[in-house]
């Protein structure tokens, strides 16, 4: 049986028009939707936080993918029927609701997906990495950053904790927008900056 990271890569290569999700918190939904980022501009993928129109190529024929919270049943039905190639973030109810032909990613299993990702698609098996990236998935694709700039000095950001502190600070307003309003583009925003902070200081240190 394909795993959570075979699945979504299978869903970016085919016409298959749904991927469900179930949250869990603010942290694994953030690691998912850099992961899905990541190999979304693999395949040359443009992703959308917004309404897209029904046509979802554009004229050079660049594939268009939305993403979004749905947490109710009703809407979530209409965006399910909608012709539009799309991710669906929504509760574990609704998750567990929707048909089993539709593609379903359950990200309980979060922990599996981190360390296949780690292995299989940067080739890195260091365990103290994979340890802090389970405990701290957040921080996956700094780390990643920070391992493949110095892999033979690398030590996890455990101890550095100016460092916490500021991107606890992001994660407070992440956590801010979510609860307003489902920013899903500002959300996403804040995860690039938190990232972009950790490169600068890596490399500055």
């Amino acid at each position: 049986m394909a795993n959570n990271i075979e699945k979504l890569k299978k869903y970016l290569k085919s016409r298959n028009r749904n991927l469900i999700i179930n949250q869990i918190n603010e942290e694994v939904n953030e690691t998912y939707i850099r992961i899905i980022d990541y190999f979304a501009r693999k395949n040359h993928i443009k992703i959308s936080f917004e309404e897209l129109n029904d046509n979802n190529n554009d004229l050079f024929g660049e594939v268009s993918l939305q993403i979004f919270y749905c947490t109710n049943s009703k809407k979530l039905n209409e965006h399910l029927n909608s012709p539009k190639k799309k991710i669906i973030l929504t509760d574990y109810k609704n998750f567990k609701k929707t048909n089993e032909d539709c593609d379903k990613i359950n990200t309980y299993q979060f922990e599996q997906d981190i360390a296949f990702f780690v292995k299989e698609e940067f080739l890195v098996n260091n365990i103290e990495l994979l340890n802090f990236c389970k405990n701290n998935p957040a921080f996956l694709f700094s780390e990643l950053t920070k391992y493949s700039i110095n892999e033979k000095n690398y030590i996890s950001d455990t101890q550095l904790n100016a460092e916490i502190n500021h991107t606890a600070s992001i994660r407070k307003i992440i956590f801010n927008l979510k609860k307003e309003n489902l920013n899903i583009k500002s959300l996403y925003l804040n995860i690039k900056n938190e990232a972009i902070y950790k490169k600068l200081n890596f490399l500055t240190s």
